[in-house]
């Protein structure tokens, strides 16, 4: 019975601890993921990411057709 002291101690420590995690100053918002930006910024950068990875795999691919010829 001598639990339960110590489980509500910890838990207002907790509680008090994400309660200030929550607030983020501002120069951490873009690396938290809070940044603006517009649908078509958005859909640029997957198009560029898609294109840079499709690139690789076409030059992996290139790579095991020659050399399965060989």
């Amino acid at each position: 019975m001598k639990l339960y002291p110590c489980l509500a101690v910890v838990a207002i420590l907790f509680s008090s601890t994400i309660s200030n995690a929550q607030t983020l100053p501002s120069y951490m918002a873009p690396i938290a993921g809070k940044t603006a930006a517009t649908a078509s910024d958005i859909a640029t950068k997957d198009v560029l990411a898609l294109n840079t990875g499709m690139f690789e795999l076409y030059g992996d691919a290139g790579g095991l057709h020659v050399s399965a010829f060989l």
